[in-house]
C-alpha cells in the first residue's frame, strides 16, 4: 500500500483523537502548530517527524511517507533497535524507540510510526551557523562539541553498532554541548544485518564506493569527515562562510569525494599546518575504495586507489517550476530563483515571494527568531506593515524539505521552504547562480553520452569539478542539443521512408505527376479548347541514378514540389508594384427574381451604404458653441447659489 503523502499526515495530526486511537500516549495529545496554524514537520530519509505533547509528556513521531522499494523489515529493525538502546543505558546520547504498525490512521488506513521522547537539542548545522556568526567564534566550544561526537562514535564501535547517517541534521548540540543522535532509520546491529541496509546515508557524508555495504564500518568515513571540518572550523571560523552556510553541509560535499584532487576546500584545509597530515589521508582515503577507508585514515598506503568518480547530484530546481516543487512535497530539494516580492503579514512571519502568490508560486517562510533576523538585515516599516524591500530583486537559493500550504487567497497549494536559520537563506552571485543552473539543467538530459573505451591503466569515469565545469551558455547549447537529437533523427527517418515510397517505382525517362491529395476539392473538366495551343516540352527526363552510400532517397525533383498554403493564415505581404486599376464595367441591370407561387418569398434587407461623412466644424461655429455652453455652466452655479441663500 502506498504511504500517505506529507500533506495528508498534516491533516491528520491536527486530530489525535482520530488519526491516534491505537495509541495511548497520543490520543489524548496536540500537535504543535507553526504562526499560522500548520502542524510543524521536520523530515530525515523517509520518514516526517511531528512533536506531539501531551500535558508535560512531549513526543517526536515519526511517520513515514516513502517506503523506499522492498520489504525493509521495519518491525523487526526496530524492535532489535530499541532492545538495544534499553539494554545499553550507558550510551546517553541515543533516545528510546517504540514502533507501532498501526500507530496512525490517514484515511480509513492505519500506517506505522516511530515514538520517541522529544529531546531538546539545536541541530549541529543550526549550531555552527550561530557560532560563526558571533563577534568572536570561541573555538573551544566547537573543540567540546567535536570531543562529544567523537565519543558516541567510538562508544557505538566498541558496540559493534553504526549509526549509518552521521550527518548535521541527526546530530542534536544539548545546552551543556554534549550531543543526541537521531533518526535510526539506516542503522546497523549484528541481530538485523541479513536484512540489508535501507538507506546510503548523506551524500555529502558518505564515501563515494559506500553503496549498499553494510556493517558496523559505516561511520568511520562520515565521523571522519565531520571531525576533520570541525578542526579545521576552530583554527579558522571564516571557512563556514567560504564553505559551509548551506543547510545541507558542515565544510565538503560529495562533489571534493569525488575528485578531492580538484577540491578547492582540500587545498585550504591542507595549508593548516597541524591538519595538513590528516587532510591528505582523508584525501587519500576519497581515492580509495571502501575496504581501504581505514587503512588510508591510519595513514597506510591503500591497496587500491581510484581517480575521479561520478557523483550524485542534489536535487536542484528552479523556483519558477511550481507544479514539480507540489510534486516534491516531503524531498530535501534546493531551490534558487529571483525574489519578487516579499510581506510580513503578522509578527514572527517572514514571507519571500519567488514569483506570484496568487497563483502558488514557491515561497520561503521564517517564523519567530528566523523572521526576525530576515527583518534586521533586510527589512524596513513602512506606512501599511514590514516588509523585506532590500531582498526584492535579489537571486537567492535555499535547501530544506517542501512543504504545501493551501491559502484561501492562492488558487493551489503553495510550495514553501520553511527558514531553519536567516543565515541559511544564501544570495547569490552570478558564478554561484551560473552553478545551479547547471545542476538544475541535469534533470532534462533525455539520453547520457555513450560511455567512452576504457584505457589500458583505467578503467574510470571522470566528471569535472565545478571550477572545471563548462560554462552555462554552453552547458545550455549542449542540453538543448541532446534534447533535439532523438526528436530530429525521427523525424529525419519518417521522411525518406515517405520520400522511397512515393519514388521506389520510378523509371528513368519519364516524369511522373505526383498523386492529387484527397483533402482537396477535386479539379473541374477542363474546357474544349478553341484553337490547338503549342504543346510545350516536357522537362528534360533524368536518367540513372546511382543509390547513394547512405541508403537515403533522392531528393524531390523541383518540378513536383508544391507548397500548401493554409487558408487561415494571412497572405504573404508583397513588396511590388500594385497593378493598375482596372475600369469598371457596365452590367445592365437584370429583371428580378420572381419565385413560384409554390415558394415562400424570403425579403432580404438592403444592401449597407456607410452614411456620409459629417462636415466638420468652422472654428466661428467652435466659438458659438463654447460660449453657449459656457452661459449654461454660469447659468447653472448662479441657480444652485440662489437656491442654497434662499
Amino acid at each position: 500500500m502506498r504511504p500517505p503523502s506529507l500533506l495528508q499526515y498534516q491533516l491528520a495530526v491536527q486530530n489525535p483523537d482520530i488519526a491516534f486511537a491505537r495509541d495511548p500516549e497520543l490520543i489524548d495529545g496536540e500537535c504543535q502548530r507553526d504562526r499560522r496554524g500548520m502542524p510543524k514537520v521536520a523530515s530525515g530519509g523517509f520518514a516526517a517527524t511531528f512533536r506531539i505533547h501531551n500535558g508535560d509528556r512531549h513526543w517526536a513521531v515519526r511517520c513515514f511517507h516513502r517506503t523506499g522499494g522492498g520489504d525493509r523489515h521495519l518491525l523487526e529493525r526496530y524492535q532489535q533497535i530499541g532492545n538495544f538502546i534499553t539494554a545499553h543505558p550507558a550510551l546517553d546520547f541515543l533516545v528510546p524507540v517504540t514502533y507501532l504498525s498501526n500507530g496512525i490512521k490517514v484515511g480509513d488506513n492505519d500506517f506505522p510510526t516511530v515514538r520517541m521522547r522529544w529531546v531538546n537539542g539545536v541541530s549541529l548545522g543550526v549550531w555552527l551557523a550561530r557560532w560563526a556568526s558571533g563577534p568572536a567564534p570561541v573555538p573551544q566550544a566547537v573543540e567540546t562539541v567535536r570531543a562529544a561526537i567523537g565519543a558516541a562514535v567510538a562508544a557505538l564501535r566498541r558496540n559493534g553498532v553504526a549509526h549509518g547517517d552521521l550527518q548535521h541534521g541527526n546530530i542534536l548540540v544539548r545546552p551543556d554541548s554534549s550531543i543526541w543522535l537521531i533518526d535510526y532509520d539506516g542503522m546497523y546491529l549484528p541481530a538485523i544485518a541479513d536484512y540489508g541496509a535501507i538507506e546510503e546515508g548523506h551524500r555529502n557524508y558518505q564515501h563515494p564506493d559506500r553503496g549498499t555495504h553494510y556493517d558496523d564500518t559505516l561511520d568511520r568515513f562520515a565521523a571522519e569527515s565531520i571531525d576533520l571540518s570541525l578542526s579545521a572550523l576552530a583554527r579558522r571560523p571564516r571557512l563556514w562562510e567560504d564553505y559551509g552556510g548551506t543547510g545541507e553541509n558542515l565544510l565538503f560535499t560529495a562533489t571534493d569525494f569525488a575528485d578531492p584532487e580538484q577540491s578547492r576546500v582540500f587545498d585550504e584545509l591542507k595549508s593548516i599546518g597541524d591538519l595538513a597530515d590528516r587532510v591528505q589521508r582523508f584525501r587519500d582515503a576519497c581515492r580509495a575504495g571502501y575496504s581501504d577507508i581505514e587503512t588510508a585514515l591510519c595513514g597506510r598506503p591503500p591497496t587500491t586507489l581510484h581517480g575521479p568518480r561520478t557523483v550524485a547530484f542534489g536535487r536542484v530546481v528552479p523556483g519558477d517550476q511550481a507544479d514539480e516543487l507540489r510534486a516534491l512535497a516531503g524531498e530535501v530539494v534546493t531551490v534558487f530563483g529571483t525574489v519578487v516580492s516579499t510581506k510580513m503579514p503578522m509578527d514572527g512571519v517572514a514571507l519571500i515571494n519567488l514569483g506570484i502568490w496568487q497563483s502558488g508560486d514557491f515561497t520561503i517562510v521564517g517564523f519567530d527568531e528566523v523572521a526576525g533576523a530576515l527583518h534586521k538585515s533586510h527589512g524596513r516599516d513602512g506606512r501599511y506593515g514590514k516588509w523585506l524591500p532590500r531582498l526584492e530583486g535579489e537571486r537567492v537559493a535555499v535547501t530544506g524539505l517542501v512543504t504545501l500550504f493551501q491559502s484561501k487567497h492562492a488558487r493551489q497549494a503553495t510550495p514553501q521552504i520553511i527558514l531553519d536559520d536567516a543565515r541559511f537563506l544564501q544570495i547569490l552571485d552570478d558564478a554561484r547562480l551560473d552553478e545551479y543552473e547547471r545542476d538544475a539543467r541535469r534533470r532534462f538530459d533525455p539520453s547520457p553520452a555513450p560511455p567512452q573505451q576504457p584505457k589500458a591503466c583505467d578503467t574510470r569515469i571522470e566528471t569535472h569539478h565545478r571550477s572545471a565545469a563548462p560554462s552555462a551558455r554552453s552547458a545550455a547549447g549542449t542540453a538543448r542539443t541532446a534534447s533535439r537529437a532523438p526528436l530530429e533523427t525521427e523525424r529525419e527517418a519518417n521522411r525518406n521512408a515517405q520520400l522511397d515510397k512515393r519514388y521506389r517505382n520510378r523509371k528513368p525517362g519519364t516524369s511522373q505527376v505526383p498523386p492529387p491529395d484527397p483533402r482537396l476539392p477535386a479539379a473541374p473538366a477542363p474546357k474544349p479548347a478553341a484553337a490547338q495551343r503549342p504543346q510545350v516540352s516536357p522537362p528534360p527526363s533524368p536518367g540513372p541514378v546511382a543509390p547513394p552510400a547512405n541508403n537515403r532517397p533522392p531528393p524531390v525533383p523541383p518540378q513536383y514540389r508544391t507548397i500548401r498554403i493554409d487558408p487561415a493564415l494571412p497572405p504573404p505581404s508583397s513588396h511590388q508594384a500594385p497593378p493598375p486599376p482596372v475600369p469598371p464595367v457596365y452590367v445592365p441591370p437584370q429583371p428580378a427574381y420572381q419565385p413560384p407561387p409554390s415558394q415562400p418569398i424570403y425579403r432580404t434587407s438592403p444592401a449597407y451604404s456607410p452614411l456620409p461623412a459629417r462636415p466638420s466644424a468652422s472654428p466661428r461655429q467652435n466659438r458659438r458653441r463654447d460660449a453657449f455652453f459656457l452661459i449654461l455652466l454660469v447659468a447653472a452655479v448662479v441657480g444652485l447659489a440662489l437656491v442654497i441663500l434662499l
